[in-house]
């Protein structure tokens, strides 16, 4: 009986245990995706590594994803979780190769991967293009190498209506004044070099008794010889370029200096610090001059061109950060007695509410400078819906709200009673009254399928939403926009109710998107589209192809 009584428990404990999924239960769940690398010429790649990445928030437990190719070129990802992805490929040599995208690049997203449970992706192609590589060196005024200096890689962006030039890579020269920068995609390019020994050391012609001292230093210098990067010269980069014979030959010119004292508002003390000084209205992004002030407040940043200047003093901590900026002109001498008086954030209380029934949500709520010189703030609200946004400096400012759940778009904006919902926050005076927010349930959505202009469809494009109506003053909780799936087709969700223009673009430049004077040129071409509370709208918008797109981006002031 005994025996008995243990044959059925046991037999009870193994007809508990689960059964192991087959291999074909586990296929019909998840998605097989399969391709090969290869060269522009068409030739398999070894050796190269590919990357399954999930795209935006379709899956919550996200994973990646990755393998090596063959010697055939061949890769494969097995057991994939169903969601969207992007898929992209590298190697030493080569660009990285997002799959869809048109070029090499690592600031477009290509095409989405769309991919359903028991779905099979077969004969994906990733061409990789070789990498361009500039060769060239830094001389001084009289050609003679310069070692160790800092040559800095630049390229043109746009952003309110304007063009300018942004660091994109540098390296700095060997001992024999000599650089190369690698891994380069077809484009044009600026190049400008530093001597940093001068920097480093100063100028130490006129230190010698009896002779004056000297205003001529050596200075940021644009490929080949100019001081203003309006004057330089670009350089052209197809893939697989090997650039040689670039001489930067840096310029020597009179700087000046801007003197003064930094204290602190509350003590009328000296207090640790970082300057900053950067020529006002300047298309140069990164560039400037800096220094630290002294034990007893007074500071002074050398080395400065003749301009007009925006100097900033920003304390190191973050848990109470203070402030303070000044214009400041420099003609043919040294400018002093600049003060500089560090003086607290603001703070602005504010309230979330959600209109109707439901879960309560918490945003993160964020202040972003529009004017770009604003430092922004953030923060996510409290249970009960209130939050405190600390260390606002004056300025002027957009309020938005991110990490909402799906169906959720924020409705309304007032500040101090008054509605501020697609206008600037003017806090150039300080914070008056509460930032009160109002959020609704039933966002919009837009979704369809693109076509080029050969009626296939295009995967890969960028579909980008913008509202209609949108002035200089007018504030937006961002840019609408999807990238299609391998099928050509794309989603927006999230979006206000309201009146758009929606557009498909092939590629372009990231931040044309954000620029009205661009937008505008393409309003014609838009498809125009009202969306109401809740709305499901399908609509194939025009595919505006790259060389268009550049086009009407070279016309820019």
């Amino acid at each position: 009986m005994r025996f008995c009584l243990l044959c059925t428990l046991l037999s009870a404990t193994l007809s508990a245990q689960p059964t192991p999924e087959s291999a074909t239960d586990a296929a019909a769940r998840t998605a097989r995706l399969e391709g090969q690398v290869l060269s522009q010429a068409g030739e398999p790649l070894r050796k190269a590594t590919v990357r399954l990445m999930p795209y935006g928030t379709s899956l919550p437990n996200a994973v990646s994803y990755v393998d090596t190719s063959d010697a055939r070129g061949n890769f494969a990802f097995e057991a994939v979780s169903p969601g969207r992805y992007t898929l992209d490929a590298q190697r030493t040599g080569f660009l990285m190769q997002n799959y869809g995208a048109r070029i090499a690049t690592n600031t477009y997203p290509g095409s989405v991967l769309t991919l359903s449970a028991g779905q099979v992706v077969k004969d994906l192609s990733l061409k990789l293009a070789p990498q361009g590589v500039i060769f060239g060196r830094v001389t001084d005024i009289d050609g003679d190498p310069l070692p160790g200096a800092d040559v800095r890689l630049l390229r043109v962006y746009h952003s309110r209506g304007k063009r300018g030039v942004s660091p994109a890579g540098g390296t700095r020269t060997d001992d024999q004044g000599s650089f190369h920068i690698a891994n380069l995609s077809a484009g044009s390019y600026y190049l400008a070099a530093e001597d940093t020994q001068s920097r480093i050391f100063g100028n130490t012609e006129g230190m010698l008794p009896g002779r004056a001292p000297s205003r001529l230093t050596s200075v940021l210098t644009y490929y080949p010889d100019a001081v203003d990067a309006a004057n330089a010269v670009p350089v052209e980069i197809t893939p697989g370029t090997e650039l040689r014979g670039i001489e930067i030959r840096i310029r020597r010119e009179a700087v000046f200096s801007i003197r003064g004292l930094v204290i602190d508002s509350t003590t009328g003390k000296p207090t640790p610090a970082q300057l900053y000084a950067r020529l006002k209205d300047s298309p140069q992004i990164g560039f400037g001059a800096g220094a630290s002030p002294h034990s007893d407040g007074t500071f002074e940043i050398r080395n400065l061109l003749p301009g007009v200047y925006v100097v900033t003093a920003v304390t190191n901590t973050t848990a109470d950060p203070r402030t303070a900026s000044e214009e400041v002109g420099i003609t043919d001498s040294d400018v002093a007695g600049v003060k500089l008086t560090l003086t607290p954030g603001a703070t602005m209380a504010g309230t979330v509410k959600l209109e109707g029934d439901g879960p309560p949500v918490h945003p993160i709520i964020f202040l972003n400078g529009v004017d770009g010189t604003e430092n922004g703030s953030h923060t996510q609200t409290n249970d009960d819906g209130t939050f405190e946004l600390h260390g606002i400096a004056p300025g002027k400012y957009a309020a938005g709200v991110d990490r909402l759940p799906d169906g959720v778009y924020m409705k309304s904006v007032r500040l101090g009673g008054h509605d501020v919902t697609r206008t600037k926050l003017d806090l150039t005076s300080g914070v008056s009254g509460t930032l009160d927010i109002l959020l609704s349930r039933g966002a919009a959505e837009v979704l369809g399928t693109v076509k080029n202009n050969q009626g296939e469809a295009a995967s890969g494009a960028l579909v980008t939403l913008w509202p209609k109506g949108r002035g200089p003053e007018t504030v937006w909780n961002g840019i609408p926009q999807s990238p299609t799936d391998q099928n050509g087709e794309y989603r927006i969700a999230g979006l206000v109710p309201g009146e758009y223009y929606a557009i498909a673009w092939e590629e372009i430049e990231p931040n044309l998107i954000y620029d009205l004077d661009f937008l505008k040129r393409f309003e014609s071409q838009a498809t125009a589209l009202t969306l109401e509370q809740g709305a499901h709208q399908t609509i194939q918008p025009k595919w505006i192809s790259r060389e268009d797109a550049a086009a009407e981006a070279a016309k820019l002031p």
